[in-house]
């Protein structure tokens, strides 16, 4: 879509590197996406939906169906579509974790006037202690903010964050994950590490930010990623003023 709206194609692949580094967020990258693309819903489903399908996925999901397995679709980009292009390969009741950008384009029948109030209704869904409210992946358990073993200059703050789920449970101790930490707004990443804590079997990841402008808050946002396999929730924190 991207390819075909938008003509930047060296910028397409820039933000798409920065992103592959962790430098930008998905959350950073899917707005440009809306900015550069089309307020068209109808046109950006018609386009999806014409998009070339795997034909095979069906078999494979009925193949790990009759050996007791779930199948989950999870995607960390654009997922307006996912849900009817899944319909459309008759998986409709497939679970579907990602990002539903159906609100980026909804326009109600007859806007408002200028001053008149639009009265909304709408419902709030938040993760529980129960397994089918958590993230299919792996979620963030505790975290902790302060000064460790070392020095911190005056501008700068530490964060313990620890993760644990089906995802970071199925890996061997020595597995190749990374954090992937930004500070998108008014911050630094100085350090960022993840390991596996022996004791418990979560993840751990640490964070050392340096806060740009102490008068503004700085927001952080991370996750645990194995190649390209995004593995956790997304841990989002904001460090205030001072």
């Amino acid at each position: 879509m991207l390819s075909r709206h938008y003509p930047g194609r060296a910028e397409i692949a820039r933000k798409d590197a920065l992103y592959d580094a962790g430098v930008l967020g998905s959350r950073e990258l899917m707005k440009w996406d809306m900015d550069v693309l089309p307020h068209d819903a109808a046109l950006l489903r018609r386009e999806a939906a014409e998009m070339a399908q795997d034909r095979t996925f069906p078999d494979f999901v009925r193949a790990v169906r009759r050996r007791g397995a779930t199948v989950e679709v999870v995607s960390d980009g654009l997922g307006f579509y996912v849900r009817s292009n899944l319909a459309a390969l008759g998986l409709g009741d497939l679970f579907v974790a990602t990002n539903d950008n159906t609100v980026a384009y909804w326009v109600p029948d007859q806007l408002p006037a200028t001053g008149q109030p639009l009265d909304l209704v709408y419902r709030l869904h938040w993760q529980g202690a129960q397994q089918m409210q958590r993230p299919p992946g792996a979620w963030v358990t505790q975290t902790r903010v302060g000064r460790g073993y070392g020095e911190l200059a005056q501008d700068e703050q530490q964060f313990v964050v620890d993760f644990t789920g089906p995802s970071l449970a199925a890996l061997p101790p020595d597995a190749p994950v990374k954090a992937v930490v930004t500070a998108p707004s008014n911050g630094q990443i100085v350090e960022s590490n993840v390991y596996r804590v022996e004791a418990t079997g979560q993840w751990r990841m640490t964070v050392r930010v340096k806060q740009l402008s102490p008068t503004q808050p700085t927001e952080l946002r991370g996750f645990l990623q194995s190649g390209t396999n995004v593995l956790t929730e997304t841990w989002s924190n904001i460090l205030p003023a001072r």
